[in-house]
């Protein structure tokens, strides 16, 4: 298991530069509730996200919803 220690907003920069790849982290761990230890979580979410496979369906290929859509409740 790969774990995170912290996860600053620059956390995605500094791993990549280290050679370490994001998408092994299996888990992170807040020490505590400052910004330079946990904004970067959304980063490494969407990151992962990213390099999931596409999704089948009606919204393939699409990365924004159309004006007017709504999401389902």
């Amino acid at each position: 298991m790969t774990l995170l220690v912290d996860c600053g907003a620059t956390s995605l920069v500094a791993m990549r530069q280290q050679g370490l790849d994001p998408a092994e982290v299996d888990a992170v761990v807040a020490s505590h509730l400052h910004g330079d230890h946990f904004c970067g979580i959304p980063f490494l979410i969407l990151q992962a996200e990213r390099l999931e496979e596409p999704r089948k369906g009606p919204a393939q290929g699409r990365s924004r919803p159309r004006r007017g859509h709504r999401c389902p409740p």
